[in-house]
């Protein structure tokens, strides 16, 4: 079952979307996307963990300088290491 739902968009906003062949399935699974993360944001609330925007904001700045340090040679190298290909993407 659907309903159709009408929303006002910023222009930037409205001007991804037009790009989509599927608008309804693009909105709808960035909304599920966010359902999911509240439900696990949830998850951890209920176990006593406090899970906070800025905590996660200060989390993502963590991981983006780590991640900086992480040089094509580096990362080549564990590849080696780790038997795989160059450039191989493992999903």
């Amino acid at each position: 079952m659907t309903q159709r739902v009408t929303v006002s968009l910023p222009d930037d906003v409205a001007q991804r979307l037009e790009q989509e062949p599927n608008a309804s399935a693009f909105v709808a699974e960035a909304i599920r996307q966010r359902m999911v993360r509240e439900q696990g944001r949830q998850l951890l609330a209920d176990q006593g963990f406090n899970i906070t925007d800025e905590g996660v904001a200060r989390a993502r700045a963590r991981l983006a300088e780590a991640d900086a340090k992480w040089t094509p040679e580096r990362r080549q190298q564990l590849r080696e290491r780790m038997g795989r290909p160059s450039g191989r993407r493992v999903a």
